[in-house]
């Protein structure tokens, strides 16, 4: 049994949990890949992420969320195979692999996601919400902070701290990973 808990993150981006749900409940055919590492244990999605990055050759676990009937995954376009869903697979399927930079590829009857390993930290984008911001001292504002690789992806499999430093006035209320 899955907890219903844990289908958003704090900053409101969905987590693998969010993708089971809509499998149940959603008609228009989609397909979302997660990966995860180590031991696995077909009903924790716990430990999975959107992140594909591991050491070469390591164990890695790629499911696959879908409302459709079937799903085939490629790596850097060679074919992975076809595995059909059911119900009862809790909408979901799983490759095991030995880990290949590239990029990963899901295909359904009428969608398909993808998935690409990030490259190393090279900008940090900066991007903030301030739509109806009225500047008044009681507003609230999202900033979101990314680490991002040479082709304008997150490369948040690198491993780099960013410091936050806050000045004015003005007050730092969480930071969400």
């Amino acid at each position: 049994r899955i907890s219903q808990a844990g289908m958003l993150a704090l900053c409101g981006y969905e987590k693998p949990l969010y993708y089971f749900r809509k499998a149940m409940w959603s008609d228009a055919p989609f397909v979302k890949i997660t990966v995860s590492q180590g031991e696995r244990d077909k009903t924790n999605v716990w430990t999975d992420n959107f992140i594909y990055s591991a050491e070469e050759g390591a164990e890695v676990h790629i499911s696959c969320y879908t409302n459709a009937d079937e799903v085939e995954l490629f790596i850097n376009e060679r074919s992975l195979g076809k595995k059909s869903v059911t119900r009862n697979d809790s909408f979901r399927v799983t490759w095991t692999i030995p880990f290949k930079k590239g990029t990963l590829t899901a295909k359904v009857k009428g969608a398909s996601d993808t998935l690409t390993t990030p490259g190393k930290a090279e900008a940090i984008s900066f991007v903030a919400d301030k739509q109806n911001f009225n500047f008044n001292g009681q507003d609230v504002i999202q900033v979101e902070v990314a680490l991002l690789d040479a082709d304008g992806n997150i490369a948040s499999a690198d491993d780099k701290t960013v410091f936050y430093q806050l000045t004015g006035d003005a007050q730092i209320l969480g930071i969400e990973n």
